[in-house]
């Protein structure tokens, strides 16, 4: 497992939000085929800053989505 950040997205993964989204993200995700896309840059807490594709498909516009709801 790579801990990392997906890129532009905020969502406190100590709430009920943040954990849903976590979900959402494992359910996108789980048994396919990921790439990151990334510049080698870490945040703060020295996680990989990334672009994830789940399939050839960026998972970023479907996070965005969910959390908005």
């Amino acid at each position: 497992m790579l801990l990392g950040r997906i890129l532009i997205l905020v969502s406190p993964r100590n709430t009920p939000e943040g954990r849903k989204a976590k979900e959402y993200v494992v359910e996108l995700a789980e048994g396919k085929s990921a790439c990151l896309a990334h510049d080698n840059i870490r945040g703060y807490y020295g996680r990989l800053l990334a672009d994830v594709y789940v399939d050839g498909e960026p998972i970023k516009p479907k996070i965005q989505s969910f959390i908005s709801r």
